[in-house]
């Protein structure tokens, strides 16, 4: 949450419920959504914001089932290494993935020294 300069508190949520494309438009929060979300989040915690939402915008960002990060070897090119730290929440983790795939990617030992397990495709694909 942070001010926003004319005023007003920059709230943000998540949604699954719709799969959208990238085609350049914003898909704005309706104003049932923005209701929803005053009503559900914001009117019992932050009783001094009023419920008048002054503006919406939406950022996309890939997701896979789940919300997993993909990080495994391509079924059927053993050269090849998925890795999607997407999600929208892969930035923070980025320094971490990037050191385990480096280390598998250039033999520095068969595996990363870390499970990843956790992120093999078929589970992003379950």
């Amino acid at each position: 949450m942070t001010s926003a300069p004319a005023g007003g508190v920059k709230l943000g949520t998540e949604s699954y419920e719709v799969t959208s494309s990238p085609d350049g438009r914003q898909h704005p929060a309706t104003r049932l959504q923005s209701d929803d979300l005053y009503r559900d989040y914001v009117r019992d915690r932050l009783p001094w914001l009023g419920p008048e939402t002054l503006r919406t915008a939406s950022c996309l960002y890939t997701s896979t089932r789940g919300n997993r990060f993909v990080i495994d070897e391509h079924p059927d090119h053993d050269a090849v290494l998925i890795v999607s730290a997407c999600s929208g929440h892969g930035f923070k983790h980025s320094p971490a993935i990037g050191e385990a795939v480096a280390r598998w990617a250039t033999g520095d030992g068969t595996e990363p020294g870390l499970d990843l397990g956790g992120f093999r495709l078929a589970l992003a694909m379950s």
